[in-house]
């Protein structure tokens, strides 16, 4: 055999061995996967925890009335100013 064949021979080998090592390496993370549902569970129960626990006594009750932008002003002025809001867009009505 001459140098060149056994370099190839030497870089598949080592090919193969690196992609064998991986599917071997990561295939037990494969088998113990999770379903979603009990992560997003898990997940949401904490946030509710840590909600609950760092709003205890600090935040006010809020009434529904005491909204303060409920008697805005109508500040756009399109709203005002556009002539053709009475004009039909579709000729076939």
């Amino acid at each position: 055999m001459n140098r060149q064949t056994i370099i190839y021979i030497v870089v598949g080998l080592i090919i193969a061995l690196l992609v064998a090592g991986y599917f071997l390496w990561y295939k037990p993370q494969f088998d113990k996967e999770v379903p979603d549902e009990e992560i997003f569970k898990e997940v949401s129960k904490g946030a509710e925890t840590i909600t609950e626990k760092a709003s205890e006594g600090v935040l006010p009750s809020i009434d529904v009335g005491s909204n303060p932008l409920e008697d805005k002003p109508v500040i756009n002025p399109a709203e005002k100013a556009n002539p053709f809001k009475a004009v039909k867009t579709n000729p076939f009505e």
